[in-house]
């Protein structure tokens, strides 16, 4: 399982090299977008907060509550169909923004389908998808911590090489 340094960092690195190489509009695209969309890369897992209520009342398993509903890909296209009808009402902003919000969410499911296992098609259809690369162990928690570590890093330098934040402090 990615930790939410992982979902964020990735977002916004995703979000942060389309913004940089391809979007020519950067008025329409400004930077706290980059943000946004890290932020929406962790939301995804605000079904940890109703596991744990459910799980105080009704002793209702993990399995059972997270990585279901709230990482369907229902919500994605939802965010998409919006951005479709706000670009054809010329309206950039407004479609950077469902744009973004659709990266994040898609990330999100993404990196967990990659280290466990999540159920994109719910409600439709209860199967699980994924690869299960990592184990929930010690030594799965480590490799993740590490990867956590090298993307931090990696992600630093580039904004440093990009944008020269080191001429800020």
């Amino acid at each position: 399982m990615p930790f939410a340094v992982t979902h964020v960092l990735i977002t916004i690195i995703v979000v942060e090299l389309i913004r940089d190489y391809f979007i020519k509009d950067k008025k329409n695209f400004p930077l706290y977008l980059v943000l946004i969309g890290g932020i929406v890369g962790l939301v995804p897992d605000i079904d940890l907060f109703l596991y744990w209520a459910l799980y105080i009342q009704f002793q209702i398993p993990l399995l059972s509550v997270h990585r279901v509903f709230t990482h369907s890909v229902i919500w994605p296209a939802i965010f998409l169909i919006g951005a479709y009808f706000a670009y054809f009402k010329r309206n950039k902003k407004i479609t950077y923004w469902f744009l973004v919000i659709v990266i994040g969410l898609v990330i999100h499911v993404i990196l967990d389908s990659i280290t466990g296992y999540t159920f994109p098609l719910a409600p439709f259809m209860y199967k699980q998808f994924g690869l299960g690369l990592l184990p929930d162990t010690d030594i799965g928690r480590s490799i993740t911590m590490a990867i956590d570590a090298v993307i931090l890093l990696a992600w630093l330098v580039y904004i440093e090489w990009r944008h020269r934040i080191s001429r800020f402090i």
